[in-house]
């Protein structure tokens, strides 16, 4: 894929009820058409030049700790060569299963002013993750809100995590990552 645009779009998933399973998305840019997850192959670059803004993503049912796996899955090789400058900017990620913003090996990847939450869901799922992101060079992870991930009045011992860095690369500090003003509330 190169030079799209995704933009002032629904991705209706709430009815999902029941899955867990990994392979389940609202949006992946991947090496692979049956998971969200699959490394592009050295010196490959399976997506560039992508613009991905204004959205809402509704991945699961809000009376389900199921939906989605991962609300969204960006997907590179892990050199940080499989994409080239992805924009997820403005969109509204909920009600996913486990991981909101999944990022993984992506060259100038820009995720700025999305709202990432799961206000609406009633139960929880074990571990909830915000953004993940690994080995990513040159990420903007700028002015996204992480919220409302636990149910109030419900004690939990699950695990949540706003924003999750794997590793940051950087090499020859010549592209570095950006990461501020983020802003993480209501996780109870």
């Amino acid at each position: 894929a190169a030079y799209d645009t995704i933009r002032n779009c629904t991705i209706d998933l709430s009815v999902v009820t029941n899955s867990s399973s990994n392979t389940s998305t609202g949006l992946a840019i991947s090496a692979s058409t049956t998971s969200p997850t699959t490394v592009a192959p050295s010196g490959t670059i399976n997506a560039k030049n992508i613009y991905i803004a204004n959205n809402l993503f509704d991945l699961g049912s809000p009376t389900s700790a199921y939906g989605a796996y991962y609300g969204i899955s960006i997907y590179g090789n892990g050199q940080g060569t499989g994409t080239d400058s992805i924009a997820f900017v403005n969109n509204e990620v909920k009600n996913f299963s486990y991981n909101g913003i999944y990022s993984y090996g992506n060259n100038k990847l820009r995720i700025e002013n999305n709202d990432v939450h799961r206000s609406t869901k009633t139960a929880l799922y074990t571990t909830l993750v915000g953004i993940y992101s690994s080995t990513d060079i040159g990420l903007r992870l700028v002015g996204n809100k992480i919220h409302d991930f636990a149910i109030r009045g419900i004690e939990s011992t699950n695990q949540f995590f706003g924003i999750q860095l794997g590793s940051v690369n950087t090499p020859n500090n010549t592209t570095p990552a950006l990461i501020a003003n983020n802003a993480i509330y209501n996780q109870y």
